[in-house]
């Protein structure tokens, strides 16, 4: 067998076999079992099924995903084997799970060749709460989204287009409560011709019954001295659509945090992206400039609500993605202190976290002198502390975003979009200037609302219709009259950042009734009164008004709900909208990124389906 591949050339029946015949030269993969096949039979028995059409990328849902035994089997000799430009994404259901407990429930170890695999799998392994976590490996060609919840919400809530469903615990899906037959999910998710493998021969008729009414033709296989059922689509029957936009051109309208997110998010997956916005003539941190810090903090609801859920991913996202720019623009992990206020006093705290159960080392509670010790601040009523909270400098991080090669740069403001009939859209820039290209994403924020009257009827998106722009400030202090400032993030009423080259940025003020946004000495003010509450050592300092160093004021976009809107308008794939970021862009910023880019790429969504639903513009 050739050890190189053609791109374009080979199809992934010939990849899977390649995969499958290095196994079996592979004798340590034989000591490493999951369940009762062990991973190279699990692929062995793929590689029959797998279809001859040729794909750019394979999905692949593990339904039990365990030990992870079988995804670190199958990325080592996709790694080893693999055509140039094809990607592997593997989706795996599995219940809540700390890396020690995965660790500790493997019944083999892993072969040597899998070893530094597993070195990095463990490296990125997420925190053990319940939603979705991506892991990105091999610069993007290989990922693994993994569903923290149990099977019934995991078929229920995937967004994914499958090729092969591997069920290795048949009777628990047989059982699964999803509304509808688990069998209908998988026919929800499935790509043309899409292939299922069980090996659950004590529930044989029930599962051959179910696939059946489901719409899959089905037999049973021998692979490796093991049975499997065998389930394939009916070539009638395919409810998903695959983008065939992947690798587009983009423009992207708006170059604040929002824009040069998705635009360098998209250039990481190969998309030539166009960045227009008038604000980068004079500096290429557009608005942002002088804005030298901000956090990135994830939200708590007791009721678990879209808000607190979709931070979680935001900041995981936000981490991930930019921890791989130059020092001086990625972010820092400090944590963030989240004090108690008589909105939310130290009880409610407490009670939420009980209720929550998160483990303490994504959130928990500290008493005040724990607290203290933590941010280096005098505390007097303890608080809920949040490692994974992030210190960003958005004056650093928006030029290193759109600083990528595969981004330019057109520094004037667009006038008129339209969609162009054969797909795609068009954009007129100020000098009378026209560009085209396949897909656009509007997120230029405030000024959104001109744009779509171009684009929708009037009535058709009522909230976006709504949508105000609040004007507000943040303030900066000399960290040398606190004694350097806070340890870690501060967040009540009013947020205090640790320093950044000597300066502390305190913030915010929200004003309606301004009509510009600028640095005022009364927001200033606000912002003191706001902090001297929490702050009780810092009082004597905040009085003097020779702390204050300047500061930076900016628009925040908002909606009923205090959402964002990112989503395509209509439904369709190839214009979409990115706005309404409030006071939460950093959070929202790359966590849009990847909900688009995945779109686009035919990659597993990063968030769940009721959470795109929220997220859709209206």
């Amino acid at each position: 067998m050739a050890e190189q591949f053609q791109t374009g050339t080979h199809s992934l029946r010939n990849i899977v076999h390649c995969v499958f015949d290095r196994m079996m030269e592979s004798e340590h993969l034989n000591r490493t079992k999951s369940g009762g096949a062990s991973p190279h039979t699990w692929i062995a028995a793929t590689s029959s099924l797998v279809g001859t059409d040729t794909l750019r990328n394979l999905t692949l849902c593990d339904t039990a995903f365990g030990d992870g035994l079988r995804f670190l089997a199958l990325w080592a000799f996709w790694r080893k084997h693999r055509a140039p430009g094809v990607k592997l994404h593997v989706v795996g259901f599995s219940a809540v799970q700390s890396w020690a407990e995965l660790a500790s429930g493997r019944v083999q170890p892993v072969g040597p060749e899998c070893q530094p695999l597993d070195a990095e799998l463990k490296a990125q392994w997420p925190d053990a709460v319940s939603g979705l976590h991506r892991l990105t490996f091999e610069n993007g060609a290989v990922t693994l989204t993994l569903a923290f919840c149990p099977l019934s919400v995991a078929l229920r809530q995937t967004d994914a287009i499958i090729d092969v469903f591997w069920l290795s615990d048949a009777h628990t899906f047989l059982n699964a409560d999803c509304g509808v037959s688990p069998a209908g999910q998988l026919v929800r998710m499935a790509n043309a011709n899409a292939q299922v493998l069980s090996t659950g021969l004590d529930d044989c008729d029930a599962l051959h019954q179910t696939l059946r009414k489901a719409g899959f033709k089905v037999q049973e296989i021998a692979q490796g001295g093991h049975s499997f059922v065998h389930g394939r689509l009916r070539e009638d029957l395919c409810y998903t659509r695959r983008s065939a936009l992947a690798g587009a051109d983009v423009m992207v309208v708006g170059a604040g945090v929002a824009g040069a997110a998705i635009a360098w998010g998209l250039a990481q997956r190969g998309h030539h992206v166009k960045v227009f916005d008038p604000l980068l003539r004079a500096s290429k941190a557009g608005a942002h400039e002088g804005h030298l810090a901000a956090a990135v903090t994830p939200y708590l609801s007791r009721d678990d609500d879209f808000r607190a859920r979709l931070s979680r991913v935001g900041v995981a996202r936000a981490w991930a993605n930019w921890s791989v720019l130059d020092e001086d623009a990625r972010p820092q992990r400090c944590g963030t202190l989240c004090l108690p206020t008589q909105g939310r006093p130290a009880v409610s705290w407490q009670d939420m976290l009980e209720h929550l159960k998160l483990p303490a080392n994504w959130a928990t509670w500290l008493a005040p002198g724990e607290a203290a010790e933590k941010c280096n601040e005098m505390n007097e009523q303890g608080g809920c502390y949040l490692p994974s909270g992030l210190l960003i400098r958005p004056d650093r991080l928006i030029p290193a975003l759109l600083s990528h090669p595969r981004i330019s740069i057109q520094a004037q403001a667009v006038v008129n979009v339209r969609k162009l009939g054969v797909g795609g859209g068009s954009v007129e820039i100020e000098d009378g200037s026209t560009y085209a290209a396949p897909v656009v994403v509007l997120a230029n924020a405030r000024h959104l609302g001109s744009l779509l009257n171009s684009l929708t009827e009037p009535g058709t998106l009522p909230m976006l219709e709504r949508m105000s722009a609040v004007p507000g400030q943040i303030s900066y202090y000399d960290a040398k009259r606190f004694n350097g400032g806070p340890a870690c993030a501060l967040d009540a009423a009013a947020y205090l950042l640790p320093q950044i080259s000597g300066v502390l940025t305190a913030g915010g003020t929200y004003d309606l009734s301004q009509t510009t946004a600028r640095v005022s000495p009364e927001g200033h003010q606000e912002i003191i009164e706001k902090l001297s509450p929490f702050l009780p050592a810092r009082r004597p300092v905040l009085a003097s008004k020779s702390v204050i160093k300047g500061g930076w004021a900016g628009w925040r976009a908002v909606v009923t709900g205090r959402l964002p809107v990112i989503g395509p308008l209509d439904g369709y794939h190839d214009l979409w909208l990115a706005t309404a970021y409030g006071s939460r862009g950093l959070t929202w910023a790359a966590l849009a990124a990847d909900l688009i880019a995945a779109k686009l790429n035919n990659e597993p969504s990063i968030i769940e389906r009721d959470l795109l639903f929220a997220l859709r513009p209206r």
